[in-house]
């Protein structure tokens, strides 16, 4: 009835459509990005039986890129879009046009370091393989700064518990998120000293703020946790320390870093740990919930305590807005039931 073509298209439409679906929690969202598919297939098909490919090369060639254009760009969008709309109560166009405005490049990686464990290859597709290809991008376009978004887990164990972590600080990552981080740095830094290019590897601690509905790190964990009437599962005895940063100051030391034309590893953190405890002490005077805990074991691939040097960050005029309960009280309005019904 089908040709095998012809399956092979219907099955990679409707694993796309899936992918979105899981992505977006929208149905309405997910028709959207759906439509550029059978654009990127054609132009694909054509552009590539123009130089010779066969057919299944064709089909190889067609899925990667309308997989990667779909979830790379399309995501980005609409998720842009919807947010725009929740927020400034405009129509879908003129939300669509606001939010091209604000959209000039995306962070796309693999983000959970305990994610990492149960899917390798994945993580290292990601954090590896797509930034080789974006640097090869910036040197055939003769690109002058390339911007890295790194993670202190590259240090893993490098680091003696509580030691302060600097730019200096040996890498020992503990988990495969930890390693692919550290294998971009290094390709970033071959690629600064062999083609001139201007690369930073920005270090991001735990970063949170607004927007963060769809995410699972803690301090969302949190925020529904305060919204449903539930408890949240704390890993060991919740001593463990961690530094959390609020977006809007992650966003304040990318420009610093960008304007300073910094070279090599930079950490982008608040510069005060917190231990886990104390994140659930914040959130609860924030939310006004009790937020019950269960003491839970520590899985492999957690660091004991995350304590940042951000002198570097700060010699090139980055400096830290945001303390704990002030940026909690700037995430729990997307999760608050008052906010929602008003």
């Amino acid at each position: 009835m089908f040709t095998p073509l012809s399956e092979a298209l219907i099955l990679l439409a409707g694993s796309v459509f899936l992918v979105m679906l899981v992505f977006l929690q929208s149905f309405r969202a997910t028709l959207i990005p759906m439509l550029v598919v059978p654009s990127a297939l054609l132009g694909t098909l054509v552009g590539m039986y123009a130089v010779g490919f066969s057919i299944n090369q064709l089909s190889l060639f067609a899925m990667v890129l309308a997989i990667g254009i779909v979830v790379d760009d399309a995501i980005v969008v609409v998720e842009a879009v919807e947010r725009i709309m929740r927020e400034d109560h405009l129509a879908p166009r003129e939300a669509t046009r606001k939010a091209m405005h604000q959209i000039t490049g995306a962070i796309v990686a693999i983000t959970s370091v305990l994610a990492s464990v149960q899917d390798p290859v994945s993580t290292h597709r990601l954090n590896v393989d797509a930034t080789a290809r974006l640097l090869e991008l910036a040197r055939e376009n003769e690109v002058g700064t390339f911007l890295l978004a790194s993670s202190n887990a590259v240090v893993g164990a490098g680091s003696a518990p509580g030691e302060v972590i600097t730019e200096r600080t040996v890498l020992r990552p503990l988990t495969p998120y930890g390693a692919t981080k550290a294998a971009a740095e290094m390709l970033l830094g071959s690629y600064a000293n062999c083609y001139g290019i201007t690369g930073a590897a920005l270090r991001f601690s735990n970063v949170y703020g607004p927007g963060m509905g769809e995410k699972d790190s803690f301090i969302p964990r949190l925020m529904r946790a305060a919204r449903d009437g539930e408890g949240v599962q704390v890993r060991g005895d919740g001593t463990m320390l961690r530094d959390v940063v609020h977006v809007d100051d992650v966003v304040q030391g990318i420009l610093a870093a960008w304007r300073g034309r910094h070279n090599g590893p930079l950490i982008l953190g608040s510069g005060h740990s917190v231990s886990v405890n104390e994140m659930v002490e914040t959130a609860r005077r924030v939310t006004g919930a009790a937020i019950p805990v269960e003491y839970v074991p520590v899985p492999k691939g957690e660091m004991p305590a995350v304590v940042l040097d951000i002198s570097a960050a700060k010699a090139l005029g980055y400096q830290p807005a945001y303390d704990l309960e002030a940026g909690m009280a700037t995430v729990w309005p997307d999760f608050d039931p008052k906010e929602a019904s008003a």
